[in-house]
């Protein structure tokens, strides 16, 4: 708040800080957080949809409604980074500026340096880009600068070719300000609180590599630590029983958060994942979140065709691509000992062995996927299949990919799952323009 000198010295609401006086007064005041008490509604609206109506809400304890659920809040995020980045309204008054030197840019050529408007611009991107990351990329900032310039042209900045150069570097420092405003509110934020420590270390902070929507989100509401372990002790015994497959679903997605902080703080090797956690090593698991829907999608539009031209296709992608299909796939006839495979399976930190047939042009007996010495997942009758999932895999263990297949998994993720694909290496763009010919 502020003293306002013109009206008997009393304290207002501080909205823009064009307000205060040179040596003016200022005072900070702690607001308490309001809790709204609500009830069930009997009657119903007659002219709204089913689902809009009231009465099909079922309220928690002592009748509080929580407004927006874990899985909408900011923190617990939904949609991956959009394709073309959509600019957020700003207020009424900001609008009107902005349209009025939009039209001055076009008659005349001149663009706005008003601070107040920067400001309020970069306070609204910033919001609207934590709904997505807390760390943009540099070809996500980009995009985002693309994006304002086109609706405003009259933001451009001096100096520049295109006039973006100065709004990337502002956004840049202005999502640094916002994770510290965010971590000052002292609420859970484990993609936050996971680098308080790398301050200095900006090579080491942990974040998002693989367009994972949530990388760390937070626990669910009224849940600590220690009820999500005994969640996940529940979570083996059922894992046990048969026909449980809806049970099981529902508690992996509510430990999922908990298990995610094991995975991404403790860095644990595989066979102690497949120990605390036996139901994320199945293939209906592997289908969950962003990546899991768009690798369903993949493998159901692959039922529906040739599967065997498909695996052709993978060894002559990698060929393709400059690497070996020796350090992905590994294949065996079928008279080959246990013993041998159960020592390569030993030796291999990612790899996916394929067990052929004895009969040429026969379909395969075996394919298992390989993840730090273990196997994780068997039973597949074709290489493709084993390639999606293994890139689920590689999502829900945090995993790197193979220094020596980058290209490879560059493909699967940005080509064929379309994650994160608004920047690729020129040997992978160089692939897609030739497939878009």
């Amino acid at each position: 708040m502020y003293q306002d000198e013109e009206f008997g010295e009393q304290f207002f609401t501080l909205t823009s800080i064009e307000d205060v006086q040179d040596m003016g007064t200022l005072k900070v005041v702690q607001v308490e957080p309001v809790i709204v008490n609500l009830s069930a509604v009997e009657e119903k609206d007659d002219d709204l949809p089913e689902s809009d109506s009231m009465s099909s809400i079922s309220l928690p304890s002592q009748d509080t409604v929580l407004l927006s659920s874990s899985d909408e809040s900011p923190s617990h995020r939904s949609q991956p980074w959009p394709r073309k980045f959509k600019i957020p309204p700003f207020s009424f008054e900001i609008r009107l500026l902005l349209e009025a030197a939009n039209r001055a840019y076009h008659s005349e050529g001149t663009l706005l340096n008003n601070p107040r408007v920067t400001s309020s611009v970069l306070e609204k991107l910033a919001e609207k880009i934590f709904e997505y990351t807390a760390y943009p990329t540099g070809i996500q900032v980009l995009n985002i600068v693309e994006a304002l310039i086109e609706k405003y042209p009259c933001l451009k900045g001096p100096g520049s070719v295109n006039g973006m150069y100065g709004w990337q570097q502002r956004i840049k420092y202005k999502m640094e300000n916002y994770r510290a405003k965010v971590r000052g509110l002292k609420i859970a934020c484990p993609e936050l609180e996971v680098n308080k420590k790398l301050t200095f270390r900006p090579k080491g902070i942990r974040r998002p590599k693989k367009a994972e929507v949530n990388y760390l989100p937070p626990l669910p509401l009224g849940q600590t630590k220690e009820t999500m372990g005994e969640e996940r002790v529940v979570l083996l015994t059922e894992v046990k029983k048969t026909n449980n497959d809806k049970i099981i679903s529902e508690k992996m997605e509510k430990t999922f958060p908990y298990r995610r902080l094991e995975v991404v703080n403790q860095m644990p090797a595989v066979p102690d994942v497949m120990e605390r956690s036996p139901a994320l090593f199945s293939e209906s698991q592997t289908k969950g979140g962003t990546a899991g829907t768009k690798i369903k999608s993949v493998l159901e539009s692959l039922s529906q065709k040739r599967i065997d031209s498909h695996d052709v296709v993978i060894r002559c992608l990698i060929h393709f691509l400059g690497e070996s299909t020796e350090e992905l796939i590994k294949d065996y006839q079928q008279d080959v000992s246990k013993d041998v495979i159960e020592q390569d399976i030993k030796d291999n930190v990612i790899k996916i062995l394929v067990l052929g047939s004895a009969a040429e042009g026969a379909p395969l007996t075996d394919v298992i996927i390989v993840i730090d010495g273990t196997e994780v997942l068997g039973g597949f009758k074709t290489l493709t299949n084993a390639c999606m999932l293994l890139m689920g895999f590689v999502y829900s263990l945090n995993l790197s990919y193979p220094p020596k297949l980058k290209y490879t998994f560059e493909v699967f993720q940005k080509l064929l799952l379309e994650l994160d694909d608004l920047k690729v290496s020129p040997k992978v763009d160089s692939l897609r323009r030739k497939l878009l010919k």
